[in-house]
């Protein structure tokens, strides 16, 4: 979303992420017209990849 050419919406994307990405990750931004600060924190937390896996033995079925 924008008001006035102003992105009020930010993503963070990290590219081949690891363990070590895990923690907490804050974004801190100021209004420039009421100097308002506003720091928002949250907790990333990045799982070990496991192998794929079926979730249902599959069959042959004859149509």
């Amino acid at each position: 979303a924008t008001t006035q050419d102003y992105s009020i919406t930010l993503n963070l994307v990290i590219k081949n992420v690891s363990l070590e990405d895990s923690g907490t990750y804050a974004c801190r931004a100021r209004n420039i017209y009421t100097g308002e600060d506003i720091l928002r924190k949250t907790e990333v937390l990045v799982r070990d990849s496991e192998a794929p896996h079926l979730l249902q033995n599959l069959s042959d079925y004859e149509v």
